[in-house]
């Protein structure tokens, strides 16, 4: 099995022709990131790869210097993005390929192997999104991360679904990036309060189309759930 580098996200020297390209979204592509609590975050991706007819093994993407096996047709651009919350990569179209996405704490290796993380088509973004119920206590934190396709506004309304009652209701940016490979992005933190909340998210920006979705995180365990829209 070969590994090869996401996380790192160094421009990897492959000799790539022109390919008509879509896009697909990693919303977290992070290594070794310290967190609350003393956790230390990483994300592995997977990717399984049939090119030209040739079957890839799935590849794991973790080395900062990586060798592609048949690298003239693979349908995959990565390019160097740091450590943004999220990360476009460029697929021919019509390749046939398949991602996995993990997250991990590194601090409780030994107690969990992560969360799987939606990787989202460009063409499944949405212009309305609703992510419920989403706990708002003491014992989570709670965060509404959203992804444009393009820089925009986004309205995002957070109602108490036990009372039905409205706690904040704002217009958000989507600011433009210097990479086109680094999603416009947005993020809210959930104030606990005790109940379970809705989240509606609707574009604001003409012709704007975006992903959102929510990270729970457990303080005592670190263990991350993944609150998908409806």
């Amino acid at each position: 099995m070969r590994r090869l580098t996401l996380a790192a996200l160094i421009l990897i020297a492959v000799r790539l022709h022109a390919f008509d390209a879509e896009r697909v979204l990693l919303p977290i592509a992070v290594q070794q990131v310290p967190g609350a609590y003393g956790s230390l975050w990483t994300s592995d991706v997977w990717a399984d790869i049939r090119a030209a007819g040739v079957s890839i093994v799935p590849l794991r993407i973790t080395d900062t210097n990586p060798q592609f096996p048949g690298s003239q047709e693979l349908p995959v651009v990565l390019f160097e993005a740091g450590h943004p919350p999220g990360l476009f990569l460029e697929v021919s179209r019509g390749a046939a390929i398949t991602f996995n996405l993990r997250i991990r704490d590194l601090s409780r290796a030994t107690e969990t192997w992560g969360t799987e993380i939606p990787v989202v088509w460009e063409r499944d973004f949405r212009t309305t999104v609703t992510l419920l119920p989403i706990p708002a206590s003491d014992e989570f934190r709670s965060t509404v991360r959203i992804y444009g396709g393009t820089a925009g506004d986004v309205r995002v309304r957070v109602t108490d679904i036990e009372t039905s009652t409205v706690l904040s209701d704002d217009v958000i940016s989507l600011p433009a990036t210097i990479s086109e490979f680094q999603p416009p992005y947005a993020e809210l933190n959930l104030s606990p309060n005790a109940n379970l909340m809705r989240v509606d998210v609707d574009a604001v920006s003409p012709d704007l189309r975006f992903w959102a979705f929510a990270s729970v995180t457990n303080n005592a365990t670190q263990h991350v759930t993944t609150i998908s829209p409806q």
